[in-house]
């Protein structure tokens, strides 16, 4: 009997440890992972056919090399779109005697901060729309660093400013997998959703996903925790001004590398307070009802989504007001200064990289 474990994702929830660490196979399993050009293919009410037929023969291929182990077919972009996780159901249901689904969460605030970490940050519109968000509500963005202005417009904004780079928004996990569970279900593909790891709620991400997927072991003792690159916060916030400076920098899924290597830069010292925390606190507030009924829907704690901080009595405009207060007794002048020579600093950089790539040899 062909089994296939259908890894559906979603991005920033732990995929590319969970695909790394069973990319080499173990005794009782083997791995795909897809191609992103041809996922997105099915991101269509009318699923390109071109890429049906490209999918179908890559999973048919590996299933028809080991008939007897499990096949771990897995991308991260599959559970975004209703179409793509129909048609990826459709084609492993056609191919295999059974199917299973795993996908993984995280708190909508540690979300929102990792995907701002790993695309939003240098990319020039959603900067804008989180500026144009606080300009609405009369905030002085000059003394929020822009991980900070991002959270305040998903908290005032409809949380539209958190979408993914593609443009899909699933940020209620209550809503999004529970459709997500339909339509697997119209194919006969039991869902199974676990937690990804965090602070106070540590686990083991691959074991978990292990004994969801019910494999034996990976079958090899090398398996480091692997997890997409994260990037320096003063990086993070020099690449923001970098770009409202007017600087050209390179945008989401760009020159990874380039961002890799400039955590050695000396950017200076950010301005430390707990607003941040604040925000994430108010995040998870905002999605705490509906986080209790997923968590209960799903077998989980509901404590793993609790906020950290008390917030419930505070409004929004409040914690950023009163933070801006304490910030411009600090003086917005340096505030401002320090925004302009972090700018200069990583603009520099990536031009040296720029010319360097362009030289003559």
């Amino acid at each position: 009997m062909t089994r296939i474990i259908l890894h559906i994702g979603p991005e920033k929830c732990g995929s590319t440890s969970i695909q790394q660490s069973v990319a080499k196979g173990g005794e009782d399993h083997h791995s795909l992972l897809l191609d992103p050009y041809l996922l997105i293919g099915l991101d269509h009410a009318e699923p390109d056919s071109n890429a049906i037929a490209a999918l179908t023969r890559q999973i048919d291929t590996k299933l028809s090399h080991a008939p007897n182990k499990a096949l771990v077919v897995s991308h991260e972009m599959i559970f975004k779109s209703q179409p793509m996780l129909r048609v990826m159901a459709k084609i492993c249901t056609r191919l295999s005697d059974h199917v299973e689904a795993i996908m993984y969460v995280r708190r909508q605030s540690d979300f929102a901060v990792s995907g701002f970490g790993q695309w939003h940050f240098r990319s020039p519109e959603r900067l804008r729309e989180a500026r144009a968000v606080l300009d609405n509500h009369a905030i002085d963005a000059s003394v929020l660093y822009g991980v900070e202005r991002h959270l305040i417009a998903g908290l005032l904004g409809n949380w539209r400013v958190f979408r993914q780079p593609s443009g899909h928004l699933y940020l209620n996990w209550l809503r999004s997998v529970a459709e997500a569970q339909k339509t697997l279900a119209a194919y006969d593909v039991a869902l199974s959703v676990g937690v990804l790891p965090r602070a106070g709620f540590d686990g083991d991400l691959v074991g978990d996903f292990l004994h969801r997927a019910h494999l034996k072991s990976l079958g090899h003792t090398d398996i480091e925790a692997t997890k997409n690159q994260s990037f320096h916060a003063a990086l993070i916030e020099a690449t923001v001004n970098a770009i409202e400076a007017g600087f050209d920098m390179p945008g989401p899924h760009e020159a990874n590398d380039f961002f890799a290597k400039m955590g050695q830069l000396k950017f200076g010292e950010l301005v430390h307070d707990d607003l941040l925390a604040t925000l994430k606190s108010h995040i998870d507030h905002a999605f705490w009802d509906q986080n209790q009924k997923f968590a209960a829907c799903y077998d989980h704690p509901s404590a793993y989504f609790a906020p950290d901080m008390n917030v419930m009595a505070r409004a929004v405009e409040h914690s950023v007001r009163a933070a801006q207060r304490r910030r411009q007794k600090l003086g917005r002048t340096s505030f401002s200064d320090a925004e302009q020579t972090r700018a200069k600093l990583v603009y520099a950089a990536w031009r040296s990289r720029t010319a360097s790539r362009h030289a003559p040899k």
